[in-house]
């Protein structure tokens, strides 16, 4: 399927492959300063299910997370680029 994104042939896209090294870059710098997590309820651990909701494009169901900084100085660094890039 992710190979019918940019199409193909003489038809293709010229900036799919900008695009895919951007979406990865995207998601390795997301990654890096932030610490993802499982929610903690009632002081549970909250096991997200693996549920997609129906049709053509299939989606997970949304889930609650924790996202927050690795650490101060990854914090400090996201508070820097939202006064430079609002």
């Amino acid at each position: 399927m992710r190979n019918w994104i940019f199409a193909y042939g003489r038809c293709i896209c010229p900036g799919g492959h900008i695009a895919d090294k951007a979406v990865f870059l995207t998601i390795a710098q997301s990654l890096s300063i932030f610490k993802i997590e499982k929610l903690a309820e009632n002081g549970r651990t909250v096991e997200p299910g693996l549920r997609f909701e129906p049709g053509v494009v299939s989606h997970p169901v949304p889930y609650r997370t924790s996202i927050t900084p690795r650490s101060e100085k990854h914090g400090e660094l996201i508070r820097r680029a939202e006064m430079d890039y609002p």
